[in-house]
């Protein structure tokens, strides 16, 4: 399903996206193409897992990044390994839903 989303196609699973082709699974995006699993994603193509995102393109596991092109997970445009990507975003993640700041969301 394609919810409250205004000059999009091909999409699924994705809710409030303006300006967006082929999103999986994705939440409140603008100006998206291809993407699967992002969430607060602006100006952005051929990305996934990733939140909180702007200009940035064919990557993946991005976190707070601007302009990327080609890298993995990152944080605040800083390489973290795989293993400690997963365990710090989960923490600022935990950290933001304890402020009532993060959590609201469509897919689980």
């Amino acid at each position: 399903w394609d919810i409250y989303t205004t000059y999009t196609d091909r999409n699924e699973d994705t809710y409030d996206s303006f300006f967006s082709v082929d999103l999986r699974g994705c939440y409140e995006n603008i100006q998206v193409g291809d993407a699967w699993n992002c969430n607060y994603i602006h100006y952005c193509e051929h990305i996934k897992d990733s939140e909180f995102v702007e200009a940035s393109f064919n990557s993946n596991h991005l976190f707070g990044c601007t302009f990327i092109n080609r890298k993995e997970y990152l944080i605040l445009n800083k390489p973290y390994s795989k293993e400690e990507w997963h365990k710090t975003t989960g923490q600022i993640r935990e950290a933001l839903k304890q402020n009532g700041m993060y959590g609201w969301k469509v897919f689980s």
